[in-house]
């Protein structure tokens, strides 16, 4: 795995069968080997953020607290680099069905939920569940943002938790990668699709505010996206959403004008933007913001 947070969204959130051991940061010594009891007098929590994950592992099938806990004493694994269990440590156990943490007590085991809240609350990586196979003509997205073009048929394993998949980068390079890496994929049956809606637009943008400088501009590949971006900013920030053709440049379609949703309808005064595309979005974007504009747009229709 590359990135210890892929590895941890595959053990909390992900369908194989997983153990994870978490121990305390070396800096974090007032904590080391301390009882529940004891951080409950001095008002002290088993969190998250004082933790690294060591170690994540197949969950065997007859695994139990007790046997992982005399493994990792009495047979610790020879790539386990952390310390023999202990008081303090926190068990992670993802049985494909249900994810336990337990603390590891004086005595016994303590079930902490609020551990593993606070790993899925900033852990915003979510394994894609629905990828059983990837066939040749796919196209792989990665959270890092690099995208794969598949070329052979393989089916993705879910209980092989080392399983290495393939594809080839846009220079034709050879890449290996995770399931858990995979924000997306698109099917070979929808790239044309795309690639014939891609044509005009290239992507759709929103400036934070127009009066900022330099301007803080994001982009997005879907139009809901944007949408959704823009309504979060103030309604105070003279605020834009827009979209660009890199033959053409960048032309705001909306704008937040003394905290009113305007429609800019500079588009219809160059023919460079006459474009069903271009009237199917200023649509969307009047039904979802409920905008009214002056002139209608079946009258630049028929001009386009």
């Amino acid at each position: 795995m590359k990135d210890e947070k892929l590895r941890e969204t595959n053990l909390v959130h992900g369908r194989r069968n997983l153990v994870g051991i978490y121990q305390l940061k070396k800096d974090k010594s007032e904590y080391h080997f301390m009882n529940t009891d004891y951080l409950r007098k001095h008002d002290m929590a088993i969190s998250r953020e004082n933790y690294e994950l060591i170690y994540i592992a197949p969950l065997r099938v007859f695994d139990n607290p007790e046997k992982i806990f005399r493994r990792f004493n009495l047979e610790r694994p020879k790539d386990f680099k952390g310390h023999s269990l202990s008081v303090g440590d926190v068990i992670v156990m993802n049985n494909g069905r249900k994810v336990d943490a337990l603390f590891v007590d004086s005595v016994g085991f303590t079930d902490v939920p609020q551990f593993l809240m606070e790993i899925k609350q900033t852990n915003d990586i979510r394994i894609v569940e629905q990828i059983d196979h990837l066939t040749d003509g796919d196209t792989v997205y990665l959270y890092d943002g690099e995208y794969l073009f598949v070329e052979q048929d393989q089916k993705v394993d879910w209980q092989n938790w080392d399983q290495i998949l393939y594809g080839k980068g846009s220079a034709g390079e050879q890449f290996s990668f995770h399931i858990s890496e995979v924000e997306k994929v698109v099917s070979k049956d929808d790239v044309e699709y795309l690639r014939y809606h891609e044509r005009f637009i290239h992507h759709f943008y929103v400036v934070d505010d127009l009066n900022a400088a330099p301007l803080a501009v994001t982009s997005y590949e879907r139009l809901d996206d944007a949408v959704e971006a823009y309504r979060n900013l103030p309604e105070s920030n003279w605020k834009a959403l827009g979209i660009e053709k890199m033959e053409i440049g960048a032309i705001d379609f909306l704008q937040c004008i003394s905290g009113e949703d305007t429609l800019i309808s500079d588009f219809k005064k160059s023919s460079d933007w006459m474009n069903p595309e271009v009237y199917a979005i200023v649509q969307e974007l009047k039904e979802s913001l409920q905008l009214e504009e002056e002139q209608s747009m079946e009258e630049n229709m028929q001009m386009m």
